[in-house]
């Protein structure tokens, strides 16, 4: 079956749908695999790690999860080289006590870990966890800090519209309604996806998916 052609006046608007799913907001941030990442440098007094969860979630993002040894080693380079981070930084990792184990404050699945320290029948209660930027080890610490010398803050791309400047946002917003008509869309992460493609019928505004 062949795929319809974009009417020339939606092709602009589909580029730049693309680009915002493709990029971080800007060059402050740093791109890994399907993430972007930004070292928030400004020391700040903290009541509790939600004070520092707070300075991420201003930037849209949260505090950063770790997947994978590739993840891990590519946040020590950059904190060393690049972002010239404090010894420890905070994970955005806390204990729930409900079911007794780590979890990310992002919700990601708990996948890998790099614990330096770990002891049976420890308590747990309020513990956070620390990057130590020199080993690229993982250790446990009170979740009642007062100070953080820097924040590291990590989300997923595609970004949500407050990444986007008012302009290009509209923009985005009118190629969802020639894609979907006045209808809600389909989640945003998969309007320009890799493994599909929209072609837009011009007379109804709907929009046919082909698998690539």
């Amino acid at each position: 079956m062949p795929r319809a052609a974009l009417p020339a006046l939606l092709l602009p608007l589909l580029g730049l749908a693309a680009a915002a799913v493709a990029d971080c907001p800007s060059s402050t941030w740093v791109q890994f695999q399907d993430s972007c990442y930004i070292f928030l440098q400004e020391a700040i007094k903290v009541e509790s790690i939600e004070d520092v969860r707070n300075q991420c979630t201003d930037h849209g993002a949260d505090m950063v999860s770790i997947h994978n040894e590739e993840e891990n080693a590519f946040i020590l380079e950059t904190l060393k080289k690049q972002w010239k981070g404090p010894d420890d930084i905070l994970l955005g990792m806390f204990f729930d006590t409900d079911d007794a184990s780590f979890k990310w404050f992002d919700k990601s699945n708990m996948t890998f870990d790099k614990w330096t320290d770990q002891e049976d029948g420890e308590d747990l209660v309020d513990t956070c966890a620390f990057l130590h930027t020199k080993t690229g080890e993982w250790k446990k610490g009170n979740c009642e800090i007062s100070s953080v010398e820097g924040t590291l803050c990590k989300a997923a791309i595609p970004y949500e519209k407050k990444y986007l400047s008012d302009s290009r946002y509209r923009q985005r917003i009118l190629f969802r309604i020639s894609l979907y008509g006045y209808k809600p869309a389909p989640d945003p992460y998969w309007l320009v996806s890799k493994h599909y493609s929209a072609a837009v019928n011009e007379s109804t505004c709907t929009n046919t998916l082909f698998k690539d």
